[in-house]
């Protein structure tokens, strides 16, 4: 099973922003950990949290990715003002 090991850190949160799921934290440090240079250089990087999950790659080569329950709690969070910090989770691809 594909796992992604997802480092946020404060920068991420700080860059972040609300309700914006192509800009937020968590795609901040999706991004910033997972580059798309790794998957293909020539394509373009999508990476979307929602609710509970996260679409990585491009448009020939996605892959979806559960949160657990901190993360998305996180989001909440986050989305609602509240006051959120760093922490790491692992994100589990979906089984096609």
């Amino acid at each position: 099973m594909k796992q992604l090991v997802i480092n946020l850190i404060q920068e991420d949160i700080d860059n972040g922003e609300c309700m914006n799921p192509f800009d937020c934290p968590i795609s901040k440090a999706v991004n910033r950990l997972y580059p798309i240079s790794t998957w293909n250089p020539d394509e373009y990087l999508e990476t979307i949290t929602g609710p509970t999950s996260i679409r990585h790659g491009n448009l020939n080569q996605r892959e979806n990715y559960v949160l657990p329950i901190e993360a998305i709690e996180f989001v909440k969070n986050f989305d609602n003002g509240n006051y959120v910090e760093p922490f790491t989770f692992i994100a589990t691809k979906c089984e096609e």
